[in-house]
């Protein structure tokens, strides 16, 4: 069964985070390596239009920071299609799951951004490595939001 999104949100949406990234912030900001794993949490989430080059109309845009190590303090963006399903290949649904620590979503889940935006809203995220030819550097946006107390009891198990 489909699940819905709720565009009623209340209070007023986060402004949308811009990329301004200049040569000094590409010295000063390098791209994390392809792959790397690391601890975040959700600073901003909006329900927006997308890009005329994707191929659906709406998307959720979602800001992390990084909460320890050497990258401590870096935004990374991700965006996903604002959809909502029993597919796993849904990626929303994937990564609220993951934000939420639950294995499936209600029937009558909504989501409202507002509830996914706070330090308590701890994951990992994973980043992948790309070379952008409008800034002529490398970039990173992230392509997976991993549970934080899943993730580190894999790592325990090793």
């Amino acid at each position: 069964m489909p699940l819905t999104l709720n565009k009623n949100t209340t209070g007023a949406a986060p402004t949308t985070p811009t990329q301004t990234t200049t040569k000094s912030d590409a010295e000063k900001y390098p791209a994390l390596p392809d792959g790397e794993i690391v601890d975040a949490h959700v600073q901003r989430c909006q329900m927006r239009q997308a890009p005329d080059w994707r191929d659906y109309d709406q998307e959720v845009a979602f800001a992390f920071v990084i909460d320890d190590g050497p990258y401590k303090g870096r935004w990374m963006w991700g965006q996903t299609e604002a959809r909502l399903d029993d597919d796993p290949s849904c990626t929303l649904t994937s990564w609220i799951k993951a934000l939420i620590g639950v294995s499936t979503l209600p029937d009558d889940f909504e989501f409202i951004e507002d509830e996914y935006v706070g330090d308590h809203m701890t994951c990992k995220i994973q980043v992948r490595r790309y070379y952008s030819k409008k800034y002529d550097e490398f970039k990173n946006e992230v392509v997976a939001v991993i549970p934080a107390a899943a993730y580190n009891s894999a790592e325990e198990a090793f």
